[in-house]
């Protein structure tokens, strides 16, 4: 049985809106994860498998997602996807310091996209070009996982 300091625990995650960024960290923290493991299998067995073309896709995505980011900063138009995209815009300007305009965070995730395009197209791309996507979204994972424990910590602070 769930005790009420376990239910007033649960409302403070619920209210607070911790509870879905926590599942939003969570589920991008994957994916980036996804993808690091896909390309890694994509170098050591020559080619993309057939299995990790939806998580290609996912990749894709999420980088769209970050285009969109900057974008919203210039428009500042909320449609449904603008927060998930200015957060994870903000994650990658964050995770990647030796970029300082958002125009050359836009060329580098956009040379990211055509990299991904390559491989899901012919199968592969050099090395050199699939490691680059994987030190990006390996970073990604890391900064993702991070804030996911600063936002628990923060999270067990509001309930005590």
């Amino acid at each position: 049985m769930i005790t009420d300091s376990e239910v007033a625990e649960l409302s403070v995650l619920l209210s607070s809106g911790v509870f879905i960024e926590l599942s939003d960290l969570l589920s991008n923290g994957f994916c980036a994860y996804k993808v690091v493991t896909a390309l890694v299998r994509t170098q050591r067995l020559g080619g993309l498998q057939k299995g990790d073309r939806s998580t290609m896709k996912e990749a894709d995505k999420l980088l769209e997602q970050v285009i969109k980011g900057e974008k919203w900063l210039e428009t500042k138009q909320s449609d449904n996807t603008s927060d998930e995209s200015a957060s994870n815009f903000d994650r990658v300007v964050r995770d990647l310091p030796e970029i300082r305009h958002s125009h050359e965070l836009v060329d580098y995730v956009t040379n990211l996209r055509q990299i991904l395009d390559a491989v899901q197209k012919k199968g592969t791309a050099p090395n050199e070009e699939i490691e680059k996507v994987q030190r990006f979204f390996f970073n990604y994972a890391k900064a993702v996982f991070e804030r996911r424990r600063q936002l628990w910590h923060q999270f067990a602070s509001m309930a005590t």
